[in-house]
């Protein structure tokens, strides 16, 4: 009910007021009324609780969804335009799940921005928060949530446009964090909701490692008429296995989408060729070797010691391997065809203060092929968080069993 909750703002002709910033000494404004209704409120600056607004008795404010909703809102666009007119930042940490990237951003970082609230932005398309910049083009957009999350068809519409979207779960307890930014808010979870509220980057993150519905569709590939798909590389780093070594080393991580999936892919003895040629220019060696643990070759990581390191194959490991993401080496993202042809798009280092993670699921770990051209789903997979091993002849009896479950 709304005499129950401590509202921390007000609007008093049109400017935001926030309980924290007056003072019993400075007394109460009048014509004060609530964001989210439009009733008349009034300061309560006690000692006892901390100061706040609340309705006069009588209110027929419910102080829910909607009210919540709309003072977010308000929230967000004035501290955006503060921020930006003051030249400081607005900051944000830009958390995607799909790429499991997490890295700090500054939503006032174009100063002569301007802000549009529920107007349509397409077909389809209306934000709670547009910025857009000096050419009057889209910067990025916000969607508040407090009950209803975008719909799948505004999300496609969203990753057609490009422009990075934001979803943020706003509560009272943290309407005061947001004035500055976005910053306090931490990755959305139902099970462990935040006090201060929760963000989530829903569309338009531009890491490479991020594969939207497009880019799983078969590619063109610039050198050939071969059947092509997008992928990236990265670079992982940790300890070879060989218990005579110390050197750090440097393993191939290959990324793909596969049937809607994040998915890391092994080289496969088929359908993912040519991955040789751009170890090299990734400064990662890989050689051709015979592995008893899957009765075939693979193009294996290799140390400089001459062994082959823990992940064995050309794929991103099984889960209990310490092996972590470079943050100094870029991401590639390649169109890669059937006849081994691989043609650089882009690569991106992430910024200073990102983190990202290696636990998606593997596709075609002992079979032939990589699950890119061919049916993932006749390969043997095992999802990589669910791998907790790290002994090598544990594994071994582990593919053993797998094998010989799927060819009984």
């Amino acid at each position: 009910m709304a005499q129950d909750i401590q509202y921390p703002v007000a609007d008093l002709e049109g400017d935001l007021v926030w309980a924290a910033d007056l003072s019993s000494s400075l007394g109460r404004p009048s014509g004060l009324v609530c964001v989210g209704c439009g009733e008349p409120m009034i300061a309560r600056l006690g000692t006892k609780r901390r100061p706040h607004f609340g309705h006069r008795p009588g209110s027929t404010c419910s102080g829910g969804e909607t009210a919540l909703h709309r003072t977010a809102i308000r929230t967000i666009e004035h501290g955006i335009l503060e921020a930006a007119s003051e030249g400081r930042p607005y900051p944000l940490v830009v958390h995607c799940d799909w790429c499991s990237a997490e890295r700090q951003g500054d939503l006032a970082r174009e100063r002569n921005l301007t802000i549009d609230v529920d107007r349509s932005l397409a077909p389809g398309l209306r934000p709670d928060v547009v910025a857009k910049g000096t050419d009057g083009s889209a910067l990025y957009c916000i969607e508040v949530i407090v009950t209803h999350v975008p719909e799948p068809v505004a999300l496609a519409a969203y990753e057609e446009l490009d422009v990075p979207v934001f979803s943020v779960r706003p509560t009272w307890e943290g309407l005061e964090a947001i004035r500055l930014g976005f910053d306090k808010l931490k990755p959305w979870t139902e099970l462990a909701p935040s006090l201060a509220g929760s963000i989530e980057m829903i569309a338009g993150c531009r890491f490479p490692r991020h594969f939207t519905e497009k880019d799983e569709l078969t590619a063109t590939c610039p050198e050939c008429p071969a059947d092509a798909r997008i992928v990236v590389a990265g670079v992982s780093t940790g300890l070879c296995w060989s218990k005579t070594c110390d050197r750090p080393t440097r393993a191939l991580d290959i990324y793909a989408r596969i049937n809607g999936v994040a998915t890391l892919v092994a080289a496969g003895a088929s359908d993912l060729k040519g991955v040789e040629t751009i170890g090299p220019e990734n400064g990662v060696r890989l050689e051709r070797r015979y592995s008893s643990t899957a009765g075939t070759s693979y193009l294996a990581n290799i140390c400089e010691c001459g062994k082959i390191l823990g992940d064995m194959f050309v794929y991103g490991g099984l889960g209990s391997d310490e092996y972590v993401s470079s943050m100094t080496d870029p991401a590639s993202r390649y169109i890669v065809c059937r006849n081994g042809h691989w043609t650089v798009i882009r690569r991106q280092i992430l910024q200073a203060g990102a983190n990202v993670s290696r636990g998606w699921h593997t596709s075609g770990l002992t079979g032939s092929a990589s699950g890119l051209f061919d049916d993932p789903y006749a390969e043997y997979r095992i999802p990589g968080g669910k791998l907790e091993v790290r002994d090598p002849d544990e594994i071994s009896m582990i593919f053993s069993r797998v094998i010989a479950q799927n060819r009984g």
